[in-house]
């Protein structure tokens, strides 16, 4: 196949773009700006690959990249947790994004599937209790525009993909990707700006103790794998969670602290009272976030992807220890 990928450049896009290459597939790898070398030097290394162009917030830019691919991959996401003007900055982008790529896809003459990237935002609901199993089967219907932007993003964006798929008349069929909080290798620096910072953080140990907040985690290679499986398949799901197992955070510090012991790296819990009282002053904290996550333990199943497309994950600390090793590696730590 032939598979447009967007947001290729990306932590998660750029793994999607190996995995193809792995597998024999071709890629037209489309990101912000082709003459940007710290976007696109890591993927010219990895072989023929084709670059394009695409500024996804604008109505039928991608429509040029669907023509004569087979498939698309639309990886490209807003990352941010949070702005001034969530509404436009990132509800508004992931939501328009889509819109774009999908509508681009239904208007060529050769597309006949796309995975989307979605992320297990979309699927956990913190209204529903802890003894509860998410599956595919579940939706975020709790999340705000005031509380979690981004979260609502990866909602409203998954719907609207849907809508799209619908409104023209199956012109291709739609599988969603639902990841959890994604690590493994980075393989360029801007890959930094996104979920392995929090390894990088704890690796400069300028974080003093970790709250009890608990995370899905699962490694890249194994998201890029999905994906290429949800391609290869002949009929896949509308929907898998990607998600090898859920962790605390403190537990991803610890495991740092025994595979790199020459680093200092914290490992302290800090007790709920006092996240409270740190969330006054921090920025990676909130009243919203430890009101919502702390204590809680959140059991999302990445069993599905397993049963039907054959995806055996890769252990949560081969994830951590080799995003550490590939930051430490890279001269960035």
């Amino acid at each position: 196949m032939l598979v447009a990928v967007t947001g290729a450049s990306g932590f998660v896009g750029s793994h999607v773009v190996k995995a193809l290459l792995g597998h024999g597939h071709g890629v037209r790898a489309v990101v912000r700006d082709a003459a940007d070398p710290a976007r696109t030097d890591h993927l010219k290394s990895m072989g023929n690959v084709e670059l394009m162009s695409a500024d996804l917030t604008r109505p039928g830019s991608f429509d040029d990249a669907a023509q004569g691919c087979d498939a698309v991959v639309h990886a490209a996401s807003a990352t941010r947790l949070a702005a001034r003007d969530p509404q436009r900055e990132i509800v508004d982008v992931a939501v328009g994004a889509t819109r774009t790529v999908l509508e681009g896809a239904a208007r060529s003459s050769t597309v006949g599937r796309v995975v989307q990237t979605s992320s297990v935002a979309a699927v956990i609901d913190h209204t529903i209790p802890d003894s509860h199993v998410f599956t595919e089967d579940d939706w975020n219907e709790s999340s705000t525009l005031d509380s979690e932007p981004y979260y609502l993003s990866k909602t409203l964006a998954e719907r609207e993909a849907l809508k799209i798929r619908e409104q023209s008349k199956d012109a291709f069929e739609l599988v969603s990707i639902n990841p959890g909080f994604v690590l493994g290798p980075v393989l360029a620096r801007i890959h930094l700006r996104s979920s392995p910072a929090l390894v990088r953080q704890m690796l400069r140990g300028r974080i003093p103790g970790w709250p009890r907040i608990s995370m899905p985690l699962v490694d890249a290679r194994d998201v890029a794998e999905a994906h290429v499986l949800a391609l290869e398949a002949e009929r896949p799901s509308a929907r898998y969670i990607c998600n090898a197992t859920t962790v605390w955070t403190r537990d991803v510090a610890r495991t740092l602290a025994t595979r790199f012991s020459d680093r200092k790296i914290p490992t302290r819990r800090i007790p709920d009272l006092m996240a409270w009282v740190g969330a006054l002053f921090s920025k990676q904290l909130s009243f919203h976030l430890l009101r919502t996550s702390l204590g809680r333990f959140r059991n999302v199943s990445g069993e599905k992807l397993s049963s039907e497309l054959g995806l055996e994950y890769r252990s949560p600390e081969d994830a951590i220890v080799d995003c550490a090793t590939s930051i430490i590696d890279g001269g960035w730590a």
